[in-house]
C-alpha cells in the first residue's frame, strides 16, 4: 500500500530535501559526530592553521611503525617468531635472503617466473615439520603457489637451475 501524501506535505519534502543538498541539514542526525552546520571556509583555515607542525605520537621516532627495517623487517620478525615455535635451530638475516633472491635472479626455482609478477617466499627444503633447520643453507626461493603445492614434501629444486 502505497502512501499518499498531500500537496502541502510534498512542497515541506521538497524543500527539506533542496536543504539537505545545500549542507543545512545533515544527513546524520543524531548519530555521532553530526554537526548541525557546515563548516565555513574561515573556520577551516583557522583549524589548519592550528595542526600546522603538529604530528602524532605514535608518528615520531622509534614508535612510528617504519622504525628501523620498516616493513619488511617486521614481516622477518614475524616469521622468526613462529618458526621459533619448532625448536629446530638456526636462523637467518633479511639480509642473507635478499642475497639469495638475487642469487637466483629473483626467480622462483620451481615454475621460473620472476619476481615483478609473482611473491617469492621461503620455502624450507627439508620442512620445518620434518625436523628441517631455519638456516639459509635450508631455504630456497618460490613463489607462494609453488611453495602451497610442494606441501611437506622433501623437494630441492636449486639441483635443478644452472647459474
Amino acid at each position: 500500500m502505497a502512501r499518499v501524501f498531500s500537496k502541502e506535505h510534498k512542497e515541506k519534502l521538497c524543500l527539506a530535501w533542496e536543504k539537505r543538498k545545500q549542507g543545512f541539514i545533515p544527513w546524520n542526525k543524531g548519530k555521532k559526530g553530526y554537526k548541525s552546520k557546515p563548516c565555513s571556509e574561515e573556520r577551516k583555515e583557522k583549524i589548519r592553521a592550528k595542526h600546522i607542525g603538529r604530528t602524532a605520537l605514535w608518528a615520531v621516532g622509534s614508535n612510528n611503525y617504519h622504525w628501523k627495517g620498516g616493513y619488511e623487517n617486521t614481516l622477518m620478525l614475524n616469521r622468526k617468531r613462529r618458526v621459533s615455535k619448532f625448536n629446530n635451530g638456526g636462523s637467518h638475516t633479511l639480509e642473507e635472503w635478499n642475497q639469495l633472491r638475487q642469487k637466483y635472479n629473483y626467480m622462483c626455482l620451481c615454475c621460473k617466473k620472476q619476481e615483478p609478477f609473482i611473491t617469492l617466499s621461503e620455502d624450507h627444503i627439508v620442512p620445518l615439520s620434518q625436523g628441517g633447520v631455519d638456516d639459509i643453507s635450508n631455504i630456497q626461493p618460490l613463489c607462494r603457489s609453488c611453495n602451497s603445492q610442494k606441501h611437506a614434501k622433501i623437494i630441492d629444486y636449486r639441483l635443478m637451475v644452472s647459474i
